[in-house]
This record gives structure tokens, sequence and C-alpha cells, in this order.
């Protein structure tokens, strides 16, 4: 049964197991919303293999999805002005980075953004389907600290950003305007036909998926990975009860029958069961 506000999925499996998530996501105003993570994704190591997925929700075009501060090896994932994608960073002591997918973004509603990178290559996904392809850097580093705050200082490790980008040096905060919802990132490069099964059916691999901040907890400033035990902060955005309406598969298995229902979640228009 889905209602409004909640999420309750109820599997049969030799057993009832029933889960419950709010709805919501949060709010970036494009002037000083921020939120940070006191931690890294993945294993704080540095990889070439990788994939980020997201789903936002743009007020107005351009801005920073996700990143990480770091003198001289920051990198972040943009939404361009010219409602196109770009993976740009800095290392080491080169700037790397190109825009592609122009016109790929619309402002006002929820759309689904991948990008999948294989050793230096970086396919960017919007709502399932391949917008665009750019070199990026080889590899990045994931290594960051708990957050210090929007401008750590030089020697300092990396701090991962959610809505804003900082790069350490100058005040250039790139702050994006609209919601995001449901940071997963894995640590392999997913597919194409993954990326658009997670799209448009709902359906998540799990191999390598190690990581799923998904920004729904709707109160308080604590913000949860959970697949680990990450954790931030929300310093300045607004919680809202705007997500995105995400096909959900749920199989319920009994004597071998597999049943398999679809359903949408739909905050205003409750489903009966």
């Amino acid at each position: 049964m889905l209602i409004k506000g909640t999420r309750t999925v109820a599997l049969l499996m030799l057993g009832l197991a029933t889960t419950t998530q709010t709805y919501a996501s949060l709010l970036f105003n494009g002037a000083n919303s921020v939120a940070v993570l006191d931690g890294s994704y993945l294993d704080g190591g540095t990889h070439a293999n990788y994939t980020f997925d997201l789903w936002i929700r743009p007020n107005a075009l351009g801005g920073t999805l996700i990143g990480k501060t770091e003198y001289w090896q920051e990198w972040t994932l943009d939404m361009t002005a010219n409602g196109g994608l770009m993976f740009r960073g800095a290392w080491p002591y080169n700037y790397w980075g190109t825009e592609v997918g122009q016109g790929s973004l619309e402002v006002g509603s929820w759309q689904n953004i991948a990008c999948a990178v294989d050793n230096g290559q970086a396919s960017f996904y919007v709502n399932g389907s391949l917008v665009g392809v750019e070199a990026v850097q080889d590899p990045i580093s994931f290594r960051a600290d708990a957050s210090i705050g929007m401008s750590p200082s030089y020697g300092v490790n990396g701090v991962m950003m959610i809505g804003y980008t900082d790069s350490g040096t100058t005040p250039d905060y790139n702050f994006f305007n609209g919601a995001i919802y449901g940071i997963r990132v894995w640590d392999r490069t997913l597919s194409a036909g993954e990326v658009n099964s997670l799209a448009t059916s709902g359906v998540i691999p799990t191999s390598g998926l190690v990581n799923a901040v998904m920004l729904d907890e709707n109160t308080g400033s604590t913000i949860h990975d959970e697949l680990t035990a990450l954790t931030g902060r929300n310093l300045t955005a607004q919680w809202t009860s705007d997500m995105p309406l995400i096909p959900e598969p749920h199989a319920v298995s009994l004597m071998g029958i597999a049943l398999v229902g679809w359903y949408a979640r739909n905050r205003a228009n409750p489903i009966p069961s």
C-alpha cells in the first residue's frame, strides 16, 4: 500500500518483511544552500572505474550537483547553464572536463542523471539515455576528511559536497538551485543497459553498489548512507516532500511461482492494497 508521506513494501518470502521510507528530498536555493558528507564515497581511495547516479529537479539551469573540494584534486559533477552535463576537476595541476549533452536537461521536472566512468572515459545519461561522452582525469581521488567547512585550507584532504562546489582556493561555490534525491555510487562502470533499467524501471544493480545517500530523511540535520556508516550534514538546504516518481519492481515468491508487481510512487493519490 502506498500512502502520502510514506512507502510500505511487503515481501512474502518464508515470512513477512515490511519497510517504511519517507517521501522527501533536499532542496537547494541556488544562493547559499549546502550539504556535506563527513567522509567519502567508496573506500576513500583512488579509482578509475565508478558510476554516479542521482535524481534532480532543477529550478534553474546550472550548478554543481555533487563533488569534492581539495587543492588540485577537486572534481565536480555539474549541470551547465546550457542544460548539459560536465564532469570536471583539477589534477595534477591541470584542469579537465568538457560540457556534453547541451539541452538534455530542463527546468521544473525530475530527471535521472548518471555518469559512468571507465578508465578515463565518462558516459553521461539523462533518464536512461546516453547524451554524451567525454575524456576525464584517470584516475580520481575519493579521499576525504570529516567536513571542516566550506573552504578547507591548503594541504587538507577533500570534503565531499552536495549542491555546491569550492575549489579550496577561491570562493567559486557554483550553487545548485533545485531538489536532489538518491545519490548512489558504484565502484564499477555500469553498462548502458543497467543505467537504462535503473532510470526507467527502478531496477538497481547491486553488484558494486557501495553508497546510497538518499537524502530522504525529511527532518533534522543528519544525512545517512543506507549501505555504510557514512553520514553527512544538511547545513543550509531545506527538506521538501517532493521526490521523483520511480517505478519499483517487487517480487513475491511462493512455492516456485514468481509474481512481479510494479508500483509507481504517488504521494498525492494513495494506491489501495
